[in-house]
């Protein structure tokens, strides 16, 4: 999987990976992987951080997405 985000960056795809150790353009910070079971819960916490980053430069509200109603209507 290294390999192949090299090889995409190399051709200025934008993209953007999860891993351990020192943050650089393009890459978010994670933790170490140590537990298989729980791994994937810890990639994913850097990519809402990013969202919520990216929305905030775009002028967004990560918490009041549009199109979006967050009410539950019981009949």
């Amino acid at each position: 999987m290294q390999r192949l985000a090299a090889d995409l960056r190399d051709k200025n795809a934008a993209l953007f990976t999860a891993e351990p150790g020192a943050t650089a353009k393009g890459i978010l910070p994670a933790l170490a992987p140590d537990d298989p079971e729980t791994d994937a819960i810890c990639l994913i916490q850097s990519f809402y951080g990013m969202a919520v980053q990216l929305a905030a430069a775009l002028g967004m509200n990560a918490s009041r997405p549009r199109h979006l109603n967050k009410i539950t209507r019981t009949r």
